[in-house]
């Protein structure tokens, strides 16, 4: 009887987090690149599954809050200052935030076959409350 060596547990590199804010900056550009949008996410949640840690989350919020950040900066031109970047950014980094780390909490509960529309399923109440809520409408939509 051989016993196999245990594999060394995954890390989550930041190259994750880099990775998924250029996905999402470039998928809110006016020239278009929206399947991007599609494909943003996928970084931020390969982050949370192998990330170990109780800072995990409190990074990727963060990443997602910069990626937000950038992706409005060009919502921001004269006369305003670049710091109201951050009051545009606030309430997408909150609403898909919350997303992202209550579907990373969830999916570690779930049952296997579940976790594959919990954050499908959060996304689109995120992105609906966004929608009803705030005067900012679809813009930022991720579909």
């Amino acid at each position: 009887m051989s016993s196999s060596p245990a594999s060394p547990p995954r890390q989550a590199s930041p190259a994750w987090l880099l990775a998924g804010i250029a996905l999402l900056v470039a998928s809110q550009m006016r020239f278009g690149i929206g399947v991007l949008a599609f494909i943003a996410p996928v970084p931020f949640l390969a982050y949370l599954r192998h990330a170990t840690g109780a800072r995990r989350q409190l990074w990727c919020a963060l990443a997602l809050a910069v990626a937000y950040v950038l992706a409005t900066l060009k919502l921001v031109t004269a006369p305003l200052p670049a710091v109201f970047a951050l009051a545009f950014a606030t309430p997408f980094a909150l609403s898909h935030g919350a997303a992202f780390l209550v579907s990373d909490a969830l999916r570690r509960r779930a049952p296997r076959w579940m976790s594959l529309v919990i954050f499908p399923s959060l996304m689109v109440l995120a992105e609906f409350g966004m929608h009803r809520l705030t005067p900012f409408g679809s813009w930022a939509a991720a579909a």
